[in-house]
């Protein structure tokens, strides 16, 4: 395997590292409007356009000019146009057009808000916590292993209503008081009226303003809290939207409303292939981490609390150790009897185009790993009391087509569990076998299972000594596998 995407590593690097240009007029509206907010402009401005513009399409964008020597047209703040071009990348004369594009759709979402804000006559008036962008449909038809019943009890909170933004139905889950409810709603005509005047207000004054204008709906979303008598009681947000901080959560932290990023999983480091690059690992991440300002963070172990810290230069924050988090939760039910389980979890590969995309330095999740993953574990010499249980992750339009065909093959020689919980299947089996790094080893680890990664590649043993990466849980080789196997 050859080191990939070294100059788009680079690029987003110094994004993260870059500074905008502080606005004294954005600051003394917030002081006007808001006081006793903690806001530092130049990260609240690179996490938003850092979470909505660094991604995929970005990397696709920068790799394609890097191929064909195109001019690039990118919605990018003027900063960030500036350190690609001093990449040696050329910026389309007609670039700022995407960002004024981006900055409409700004401003008719932020009027959206608006119009959705508008009272509700027989709104209730009783204290809730609010989850934020939560995957409803993975969460709650599991009883025993359910992240709403789970979250209750871990802050052991008399507030039994949750509410979340979205579902299909208002009434998600009658035993958890679980339902769908839009916290940004007026509670008064008075006051929709007078959000109306504030939204032209905000428009007109910063409409020159790209950076600022683009932020407008956040600040929709914070004058309606602001002027609300009843607001949660404690707000969360899972990891995979946590690098953006939203601009609300500052007005509810300044009442003691605690906002809580929750980890639902550990396999967060790319994998890397030689001592030095693990040494310097943080080297070729290039998520964002490093843009996490939040107070509190839910996590599984002191191991995932030594990524963090990683990352996090503020000595300010606080994490609380949960163990494992059933964020996805289904129903169902394993029919093998009288057989001892080992259960086999594995990565998906993507398609290699699109892995390309992705910004990681090496392909391991390939589909000839992936592949050699299953065919040495359907070698086994098993015992005859044991059964192979396999749980393949999620497969959509980016999953390399020979690991789907590959599947089809195997789904008709051995038994596939995809819609079991991951906590059910695992405290169910006597013994899993992970594919490096993936979380549902910290799982079997934390019920105390015995388990294993197995490296089918054979070149990652000497990640073992590496515990912010394995959770100190075994890598194995493909002799030391058998071996284990058949005891």
């Amino acid at each position: 395997m050859i080191l990939l995407n070294q100059v788009l590593i680079s690029i987003r690097k110094k994004i993260i590292n870059s500074k905008f240009k502080h606005n004294k007029r954005f600051e003394i509206f917030l002081d006007s409007n808001y006081k006793n907010l903690d806001i530092e402009q130049n990260l609240l401005f690179k996490q938003f356009f850092y979470s909505r513009l660094i991604n995929n399409e970005f990397n696709k964008k920068i790799i394609e000019a890097q191929k064909s020597k195109k001019k690039l047209f990118y919605p990018l703040p003027k900063a960030w146009s500036e350190i690609i071009e001093n990449e040696g990348y050329k910026i389309s004369c007609i670039n700022p057009l995407s960002l004024s594009i981006l900055k409409l759709k700004m401003i008719i979402k932020a009027l959206k808000t608006v119009l959705l804000s508008f009272p509700y006559k027989n709104e209730e008036k009783k204290d809730f916590i609010y989850v934020h962008n939560l995957n409803l449909n993975n969460s709650i038809k599991n009883n025993k292993f359910n992240f709403f019943k789970w979250i209750l009890n871990l802050i052991n909170s008399d507030t039994k209503q949750v509410f979340v933004n979205r579902g299909s139905s208002k009434i998600i889950d009658e035993q958890y008081k679980i339902s769908k409810k839009n916290i940004f709603r007026c509670e008064s005509l008075v006051f929709f009226i007078k959000l109306l005047k504030f939204y032209f207000f905000f428009i007109l004054k910063f409409f020159k303003n790209d950076d600022v204008i683009c932020l407008s709906n956040e600040i929709i979303k914070l004058e309606i809290l602001k002027n609300k008598s009843l607001l949660p009681k404690e707000v969360f947000f899972d990891h995979s939207e946590a690098i953006y901080k939203p601009i609300w959560t500052y007005y509810l932290e300044s009442l003691n409303i605690n906002c809580v990023v929750f980890f639902y999983s550990t396999n967060s480091l790319p994998i890397v292939l030689k001592e030095s690059e693990a040494e310097s690992i943080d080297n070729f991440v290039t998520h964002g981490w490093e843009l996490l300002n939040w107070g509190e963070y839910f996590i599984w172990n002191n191991y995932q609390k030594k990524f963090l810290d990683m990352f996090i230069k503020s000595q300010n924050y606080k994490t609380r150790i949960t163990g494992p988090i059933p964020y996805e939760s289904i129903n169902q039910k394993i029919t093998i009897k009288n057989k001892n389980i080992i259960s086999v979890f594995d990565v998906t590969p993507f398609d290699p185009t699109f892995f390309s995309t992705l910004g990681l330095p090496y392909h391991y999740y390939s589909y000839e790993i992936v592949k050699k993953f299953y065919d040495d574990i359907c070698k086994l010499n098993l015992k005859n009391d044991f059964q192979i249980i396999f749980k393949s992750k999620r497969i959509n339009n980016n999953t390399d087509q020979r690991y789907k065909n590959y599947l089809q093959y195997l789904r008709k020689r051995h038994h596939f569990y995809d819609e079991v919980s991951v906590f059910e299947l695992i405290s169910e089996s006597e013994k899993i076998i992970c594919m490096p790094f993936t979380s549902p080893a910290v799982i079997a680890k934390e019920m105390g299972k015995n388990v294993i990664y197995y490296d089918p590649s054979e070149n990652l043993k000497f990640l073992e000594k590496y515990d912010v990466f394995n959770h100190n849980i075994n890598i194995f080789n493909n002799d030391e596998l058998q071996k284990w196997a058949s005891q």
